[in-house]
């Protein structure tokens, strides 16, 4: 029998194995500050047959899978491409604290923002127990309505039943003049958002929207819509707002975009 050996050895063994690597460094983790010479790819779990995805020849909107994961600090590229716009926008200190909620937190990105002195930072997530509450998006009487400045929902309404009721509660958690980042995993090139109650099984889930825990597949312009439906302005920021010098350090495909929500000043 082989001896298992823990996850954080072998994290360190990759570090050193990254070290003595003849390749140049040219990647810079906006997480970490660490200067890498190459990101890990992502590794797709095997699956049985029958579970292929049907879309597997075409690509999903910010998704790399060559320059995925970070070695040191564990950030994924969307937690790096988070975190070049919250470098932009705290760049000057505000004037008074900011209350940000993050749902479905990603600890590296947690511990990035955990770095400011001026967010007060709260965490939630339905299952998961590092979160400080236990939230149901699409209910979240816990807040007050404009309790927060800003959000971060990233690929959760995907797993959820009804995403009009959960963006309709960020919509009123947020305060006006509040923003947030709504991400959800978006196929280039689809017309329409996939979604059909019968596939229920974890073999039709994978094959029809790409994860087994998924309910649905969007669409770009449906995405936008429902954003839109629930209230929000969205602005979409990408390499022509970020650079591509800051996408090619960071490991980010240059087809990237940072979806913005944005809740009025004046609402009607």
């Amino acid at each position: 029998m082989r001896p298992i050996v823990p996850m954080c050895m072998l994290r360190y063994r990759w570090k050193v194995i990254h070290f003595f690597s003849p390749l140049p460094k040219k990647y810079v983790c906006p997480l970490c500050d660490t200067k890498l010479k190459y990101f890990k790819p992502l590794v797709h779990p095997l699956e049985p047959e029958g579970y292929e995805f049907i879309y597997k020849d075409r690509e999903f909107e910010t998704a790399s899978e060559e320059n995925h994961l970070c070695p040191f600090c564990m950030a994924i590229d969307r937690d790096r491409l988070f975190v070049l716009h919250f470098r932009k926008v705290f760049e000057h200190r505000p004037k008074s604290l900011i209350n940000l909620l993050d749902i479905a937190p990603s600890l590296p990105l947690q511990k990035f923002l955990k770095r400011y002195p001026f967010l007060r930072y709260r965490s939630a997530d339905l299952h998961s127990p590092k979160a400080m509450d236990k939230v149901n998006i699409e209910s979240m009487d816990i807040y007050a309505e404009g309790q927060f400045d800003v959000f971060i929902c990233s690929h959760v309404l995907e797993h959820v039943e009804r995403p009009d009721k959960a963006l309709s509660e960020l919509y009123r958690i947020l305060k006006p003049g509040g923003w947030g980042i709504i991400m959800v995993p978006i196929m280039v090139g689809l017309e329409r958002t996939l979604e059909d109650k019968i596939h229920i099984g974890e073999a039709e889930r994978i094959k029809f929207y790409g994860q087994f825990d998924h309910l649905r597949l969007f669409s770009k312009q449906d995405f936008i819509n429902d954003i839109e439906a629930a209230g929000f302005k969205i602005r979409q920021l990408g390499v022509d707002y970020f650079g591509m010098e800051a996408f090619s350090l960071a490991g980010i495909e240059k087809n990237s975009v940072l979806y913005i929500a944005e809740k009025p000043e004046q609402i009607r």
